[in-house]
Protein backbone atom coordinates (compact mmCIF):
# COMPACT_ATOMS: atom_id res chain seq x y z
CA UNK A 1 0.00 0.00 0.00
CA UNK A 2 1.45 3.30 -0.42
CA UNK A 3 0.60 6.41 1.22
CA UNK A 4 2.53 9.39 -0.31
CA UNK A 5 4.09 10.08 3.43
CA UNK A 6 7.56 9.06 4.54
CA UNK A 7 9.36 9.72 6.97
CA UNK A 8 13.26 9.96 7.17
CA UNK A 9 13.55 6.63 9.32
CA UNK A 10 11.63 4.89 6.51
CA UNK A 11 13.81 6.42 3.36
CA UNK A 12 16.79 5.37 5.33
CA UNK A 13 15.25 1.77 5.17
CA UNK A 14 15.05 2.02 9.14
CA UNK A 15 11.43 0.90 9.05
CA UNK A 16 8.89 -0.81 6.62
CA UNK A 17 5.80 1.28 4.95
CA UNK A 18 3.77 -1.20 6.94
CA UNK A 19 5.30 0.15 9.74
CA UNK A 20 4.33 3.56 8.62
CA UNK A 21 0.59 2.53 8.29
CA UNK A 22 0.03 1.62 11.60
CA UNK A 23 2.11 5.26 13.05
CA UNK A 24 -0.35 6.96 10.39
CA UNK A 25 -3.37 5.54 11.94
CA UNK A 26 -1.92 6.37 15.26
CA UNK A 27 -1.38 9.83 14.27
CA UNK A 28 -4.54 10.43 12.87
CA UNK A 29 -6.01 10.05 15.91
CA UNK A 30 -4.49 11.99 18.17
CA UNK A 31 -4.19 14.85 14.82
CA UNK A 32 -6.73 18.12 15.82
CA UNK A 33 -8.15 18.62 12.56
CA UNK A 34 -9.19 14.75 11.85
CA UNK A 35 -12.78 13.89 13.42
CA UNK A 36 -16.27 14.98 13.54
CA UNK A 37 -16.44 19.25 14.74
CA UNK A 38 -17.05 18.00 18.95
CA UNK A 39 -14.15 16.27 18.34
CA UNK A 40 -12.22 18.75 16.83
CA UNK A 41 -13.17 21.28 19.62
CA UNK A 42 -12.28 18.24 22.37
CA UNK A 43 -8.83 17.93 20.73
CA UNK A 44 -7.91 22.28 20.48
CA UNK A 45 -9.87 22.48 24.21
CA UNK A 46 -7.35 19.70 25.18
CA UNK A 47 -4.35 21.00 24.07
CA UNK A 48 -5.42 25.14 25.31
CA UNK A 49 -5.60 23.68 28.64
CA UNK A 50 -2.15 22.05 28.61
CA UNK A 51 -0.14 24.08 26.81
CA UNK A 52 -2.38 27.82 27.27
CA UNK A 53 -1.96 28.50 23.57
CA UNK A 54 -3.98 31.58 21.93
CA UNK A 55 -3.64 30.75 18.72
CA UNK A 56 -4.42 27.74 16.48
CA UNK A 57 -2.78 27.39 13.00
CA UNK A 58 -4.41 24.92 10.62
CA UNK A 59 -2.73 23.28 7.23
CA UNK A 60 -4.19 21.44 5.32
CA UNK A 61 -3.58 18.84 1.90
CA UNK A 62 -6.56 18.25 0.16
CA UNK A 63 -4.68 15.69 -2.17
CA UNK A 64 -7.25 13.71 -3.86
CA UNK A 65 -10.48 15.25 -1.77
CA UNK A 66 -13.14 16.30 -3.90
CA UNK A 67 -13.60 20.27 -4.19
CA UNK A 68 -16.72 19.53 -2.06
CA UNK A 69 -15.75 17.80 0.68
CA UNK A 70 -12.70 20.30 1.65
CA UNK A 71 -15.08 23.26 1.31
CA UNK A 72 -17.27 21.25 3.46
CA UNK A 73 -14.47 20.73 5.93
CA UNK A 74 -13.49 24.23 5.86
CA UNK A 75 -17.07 25.98 6.17
CA UNK A 76 -17.26 23.09 9.38
CA UNK A 77 -14.04 25.05 10.90
CA UNK A 78 -15.59 28.06 10.20
CA UNK A 79 -19.26 27.46 11.90
CA UNK A 80 -19.36 25.01 14.45
CA UNK A 81 -15.72 24.12 15.64
CA UNK A 82 -14.40 28.32 16.08
CA UNK A 83 -17.32 29.68 17.72
CA UNK A 84 -17.40 26.73 20.20
CA UNK A 85 -13.47 27.42 21.19
CA UNK A 86 -14.08 31.10 21.47
CA UNK A 87 -17.07 30.44 23.48
CA UNK A 88 -15.01 27.67 25.84
CA UNK A 89 -12.13 29.83 25.93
Amino acid sequence: MEIGVYTFAELRGDITSEQRVGDLIEEIELADEVGSPQEVVEKILFHHEHFGHERFLMQTSVGDLPHANALRSIELLGTEVAPAVRAAT
